[in-house]
């Protein structure tokens, strides 16, 4: 019995196991004070979309690093690294993609490259954000931002070009494309299960 499940250890079980173990101390090194109600947040929007906590936290640790890089305050860091998460799951519903492209598109986006949301008809161009600075009545040239400064413009405006988009999950979560989304999402956690319960059975 002891060399099965040696075996079944190293399958996508075990796998699954260790992954989300990493992923939940990705998220408490990053959200520290703010992990509980973080994580509380994460459970309701799984319960109520079917998502894998797992990646919501792994989305949301990472956008969290991101926004402390760039010098945000932690609470102003927390906002933004849950609707960016909660923008994630969206547009990859409006859009039809992995929840990871949509991340990676996000990630990309808010470290200012152009090309990353553009052709989802949102442009983070150098031209763009100034324009967007005037707007907001920012008169200082935007080389003369601080990065904070530019990261949270980059943040608000990706949000305003995508108001439409925004609860789309939620609002489609009989589709077809969803529910076989949130299918995978619970085969994983099932998966995850057996693995948590093989753990303990070899040590």
């Amino acid at each position: 019995i002891s060399a099965t499940l040696l075996g079944i250890t190293g399958s996508k079980f075990f796998q699954n196991s260790s992954a989300y173990i990493e992923s939940l101390n990705l998220f408490h090194v990053t959200m520290r004070e703010g992990t509980k109600a973080a994580y509380d947040n994460a459970e309701a929007v799984q319960s109520a979309m079917g998502i894998d906590i797992k990646d919501w936290m792994d989305y949301q640790g990472k956008f969290q690093n991101l926004a402390s890089g760039y010098g945000i305050v932690s609470e102003k860091a927390s906002v933004m690294s849950k609707n960016l998460t909660q923008l994630t799951y969206d547009l990859s519903s409006v859009f039809n993609v992995d929840p990871v492209k949509a991340y990676e598109k996000l990630q990309s986006a808010m470290s200012g490259q152009v090309k990353a949301l553009k052709s989802w008809g949102v442009d983070v161009s150098v031209a763009s954000m100034k324009q967007y600075a005037l707007n907001k009545g920012i008169k200082e040239s935007w080389t003369s931002l601080s990065v904070g400064t530019q990261a949270m413009l980059r943040y608000n405006y990706i949000l305003e070009k995508t108001t439409a988009l925004q609860g789309d999950l939620g609002r489609t979560l009989q589709t077809p494309a969803n529910a076989v989304r949130i299918l995978k999402a619970q085969f994983t956690q099932f998966e995850r299960a057996i693995g948590n319960i093989l753990s303990l059975l070899i040590t």
